[in-house]
């Protein structure tokens, strides 16, 4: 009987934990201020709000805006989508995977125009003027 009760006790700890380990897509939002904000190996959304914010994606397919802010932007792993069109000068990297990137063009106001980098495969400009 004891046998048995400590191997009902020891599946259920291994169900635990395997439920708990398969983590689910995580919500991140960040404040008014810099913040630095990194997913996780899964699809995360990561908002930066205001601030220059440094925002790093992880694994997964995310999606990461960056909101107010000049902020560094790095997806990572994945088929990303990063949102930077915010009217302030923006660093993007995207990283392996598919990534679709919307960014900022001014050419009257460099401060304003979004920095992308390599392994971007789609850039799909905003707030051009």
């Amino acid at each position: 009987m004891r046998g048995r009760l400590a191997l009902a006790c020891v599946v259920m700890a291994i169900g635990v934990f395997l439920v708990g380990g398969v983590a689910l897509a995580a919500s991140f939002r960040g404040t008014d201020g810099p913040d630095e904000i990194s997913g996780t190996k899964r699809a995360d959304t990561i908002r930066g709000l205001g601030g220059n914010d440094r925002l790093s994606g992880g694994g997964g397919d995310d999606e990461i805006y960056g909101n107010g802010g000049s902020d560094r932007i790095n997806g990572k792993n994945g088929d990303d989508r990063i949102m930077a069109a915010d009217g302030k000068r923006d660093i993007i990297y995207c990283g392996r995977g598919t990534d679709y990137v919307y960014a900022d063009y001014n050419r009257y106001d460099a401060d304003a125009t979004d920095l992308v980098y390599y392994r971007c495969e789609t850039i799909k400009i905003v707030n051009a003027r």
